[in-house]
């Protein structure tokens, strides 16, 4: 309990230090809590951290992390290499094999720590060894089973507890190579087969049918944990930090958001251009001027949420390229019906308040900019997708800033047709 409760405490430090003190608790702390603390942190802030903790304690801290979460924080490492080999033989080899595939593939998320079964061990001989290896391996509810080297499927635990001591392994297991995995496969695509297919630990073949991991239902939820968080950010127009908040320095805050803010504010250029080509029609009819923050404002909101709901589908593999004609007519439908609500809201009001012409002109800007806005919503991060781009990132500036343009230029057209200017 001691031991759990310093390895909390620990972690809660590391969140809020700068890393040169983090470097400093790890350095001071014995060796298992300190891995264990370090093993809690996003993959980016370990290698940062590692890096200051010095030679001398650094191969102590890789050799106590799991193979496969070692991997995966030694591509965020710069010296990546040159900290494998100061690890011990063994940890270095089973290391290098994981790095071997692409970073963010299954390759580099799947466990190699398993309790591997024969199609021809009775069910007491391997309940035998579920007890003797519990500790090594990741997870002993769903074991894998091979036949000559070769995987044949997986075995619940719960099954070889029910069955006779006698009986072979292979007779309880099941043919899951349908829905094994690839080690060259995409994280995040395959994070979410695990998921869906609601197993405990899904396999790893490679192309001749050999097993090569697993991977469990934790690392799944881990991998789509870090994947949404990503997606957030950048929706929001921003780099992921990939370390806490608090430790992170002013100038890699600044850094993380100044790249698209300078995107979005060239691309605001064209606004101010519209507004001056229309310099005429504000000075005829100033109160134009007053409704353009509210067009504005609907038309990139009422954007961005179509954005984040298709990038949301796309990632949980409900939309594809095909989809494109059907998902823009019904995000076309939802700003007719959504910009109709608006406009019924904002007609009297407007009309009252100002003139009937008015009202119409701000009236039907509203329903077109919603239009307008579902639509690029929509088709964005569908194409981006298609083209091999990240389709969180045109959400939040690339979405705004063509919808402000087109909006003012819907306004204004609509201003000249109904006052005649």
């Amino acid at each position: 309990m001691r031991s759990s409760t310093a390895t909390e405490q620990l972690h809660a430090q590391l969140v809020q230090r700068n890393l040169d003190d983090g470097a400093e608790l790890l350095r001071a702390a014995p060796p298992t809590d300190a891995a264990e603390a370090l093993r809690r942190l996003e993959s980016g802030h370990q290698a940062l951290l590692l890096d200051r903790v010095g030679s001398q304690r650094r191969p102590q801290l890789l050799a106590l992390m799991p193979p496969d979460e070692r991997a995966r924080m030694l591509t965020d490492s710069a010296t990546a290499e040159s900290w494998v080999d100061e690890l011990p033989a063994a940890e270095a080899a089973e290391t290098r094999r994981l790095l071997q595939y692409p970073p963010e593939s299954v390759g580099r998320m799947m466990t190699q720590r398993m309790l591997e079964l024969s199609a021809s061990d009775r069910v007491a001989a391997a309940l035998d060894r579920v007890r003797r290896c519990e500790p090594e391996v990741d997870t002993v509810y769903r074991l894998p089973v091979t036949d000559a080297g070769m995987f044949v499927g997986m075995v619940e635990l719960r099954d070889l507890l029910s069955a006779e001591d006698d009986d072979h392994v292979g007779a309880h297991s099941q043919d899951v190579r349908a829905d094994a995995l690839s080690p060259d496969d995409d994280q995040e695509v395959a994070a979410r087969r695990v998921l869906s297919t609601e197993a405990l630990a899904v396999p790893v073949l490679d192309a001749e049918g050999a097993l090569l991991g697993v991977v469990t239902i934790d690392d799944a939820m881990e991998v789509l944990g870090l994947e949404e968080a990503e997606d957030a950010a950048k929706t929001s127009g921003v780099d992921p930090l990939r370390r806490p908040y608090l430790t992170a320095s002013l100038l890699r805050l600044v850094r993380s958001r100044a790249v698209w803010l300078v995107v979005a504010a060239s691309a605001g250029v064209l606004t101010v251009q519209v507004l001056d080509h229309f310099e005429g029609e504000l000075e005829e009819v100033v109160a134009l001027a007053l409704f353009i923050p509210l067009l504005l404002g609907t038309g990139g909101n009422i954007g961005a949420q179509a954005a984040t709901t298709v990038v949301r589908a796309m990632a949980v593999d409900d939309l594809r390229i095909r989809d494109l004609p059907r998902v823009v007519w019904r995000e076309a439908s939802v700003g007719v019906m959504l910009g109709g609500l608006l406009a019924v809201l904002a007609a009297l009001p407007i009309a009252l308040a100002y003139e009937p012409k008015l009202a119409a002109v701000v009236c039907l800007t509203l329903v077109t900019v919603c239009v307008i806005g579902t639509s690029a919503g929509s088709v964005l991060p569908l194409v981006v997708g298609r083209v091999g781009g990240d389709p969180a990132v045109v959400s939040a500036p690339f979405i705004t800033t063509l919808v402000d343009a087109t909006g003012l230029l819907v306004y204004f057209a609509y201003a000249r047709m109904v006052f005649g200017l």
